[in-house]
């Protein structure tokens, strides 16, 4: 997944020459959550499919030169690289694998989420507190995400009493630079119930 944990390899793609491409997003389905050797890691057991949103800026096809650096786990995570190319149409027929994927996603939940931040030696924790998304009756796995992938993060630490959900994280910025947290970009993920949900911003 997105941010695996300690026991997973978050993915990472380089798009460097490509041609009529311009931007490249990539949509993650609701994944699972594993227990394995004391550690707990986020990803997807057998097959996944994971939608690529390109931005062409010009009329016609698009060449995909990419790279893609994953994990693939079972007891222990092992690195593995794969090269793809392709001619991307400017038109084509729906792929159904692709719209289960879109589909699969956490689902987007709008309600209030309350920010309060406290200094560490290396960095700043953050707790996050919000109202349960519907279905999520028992303690979910939630993550939270500072929205700069140059952050290190601890693993989020989960508490819900009364309804309300606190999420917890430590913070560091790399060696020798402020931390800039842009409060707009954070964003939450609740893995619990039917299918994960999706919280963005705080206060």
């Amino acid at each position: 997944w997105r941010v695996p944990g300690e026991g997973g390899i978050p993915p990472q793609m380089d798009f460097e020459g490509s041609r009529n491409i311009t931007a490249v997003e990539t949509h993650f389905p609701t994944p699972e959550v594993f227990f394995a050797n004391g550690m707990r890691s986020i990803g997807y057991s057998k097959v996944v499919v994971l939608p690529l949103e390109f931005r062409v800026p010009r009329p016609g096809e698009a060449r995909l030169n990419a790279r893609l650096d994953l994990g693939i786990c079972e007891d222990i995570c092992m690195p593995m690289s794969v090269d793809l190319r392709a001619t991307l149409p400017s038109a084509g027929a729906r792929d159904w694998a692709i719209l289960e994927a879109l589909a699969a996603r956490p689902a987007t939940f709008d309600t209030p989420i309350e920010c309060a931040i406290t200094p560490i030696s290396d960095g700043i924790r953050m707790d996050v507190t919000y109202a349960a998304p519907p279905g999520v009756s028992t303690l979910p796995v939630s993550v939270v995400e500072p929205g700069d992938p140059t952050i290190w993060m601890t693993d989020t630490i989960t508490e819900m009493r009364g309804g309300m959900i606190t999420s917890s994280v430590e913070l560091v910025p790399p060696r020798g630079r402020p931390l800039m947290l842009d409060r707009s970009a954070i964003r939450v993920t609740v893995l619990g119930g039917a299918r994960g949900f999706e919280l963005r911003g705080c206060d």
